[in-house]
């Protein structure tokens, strides 16, 4: 799941209405190439329903890393600043956040990032957001540290 959350994607109305086409195929292939679920029973209807969920999930990462990842487009990088900057620690792990000053359609208050990344920057250093169209038309960003 690390994968599914290096990635910051601007929008996710378009995303809903694709993933759920692509868990639909994959899960209407699954039952065509299998005979488990002809009897009906309401274990194999319970079964099918587990799927089709499976088959959600796996869409929905599937789509976002493929969205992300095979990008090649360039950027559009606009320069902000950091306001604030804080951290969370959790029972099991720390999150870090970073306040930025409003730029381009970025609509979050704050941006979960690395702790490598978090301790790179201090408040009021310029940084820099890169905006990318997608691989599938779902715009995302990534941050860059200016040196």
């Amino acid at each position: 799941f690390k994968g599914l959350f290096n990635y910051e994607l601007l929008e996710y109305r378009t995303l809903w209405i694709k993933v759920s086409i692509l868990a639909i195929v994959l899960w209407s292939l699954l039952l065509a190439g299998t005979a488990e679920f002809k009897k009906r029973t309401p274990l194999d209807i319970a079964n099918m329903i587990a799927f089709l969920l499976f088959m959600w999930v796996y869409s929905f990462g599937a789509y976002i890393i493929s969205n992300c990842l095979f990008d090649k487009g360039t950027p559009e990088s606009l320069t902000t600043t950091i306001v604030n900057k804080r951290n969370n620690d959790g029972s099991e792990t720390t999150t870090y956040y970073l306040e930025l000053k409003p730029v381009g359609p970025i609509t979050k208050d704050e941006i979960s990032v690395d702790g490598f990344f978090f301790e790179r920057v201090a408040i009021n250093d310029p940084i820099v957001v890169n905006l990318k169209k997608g691989l599938w038309g779902t715009g995302w960003y990534y941050l860059q540290a200016v040196d």
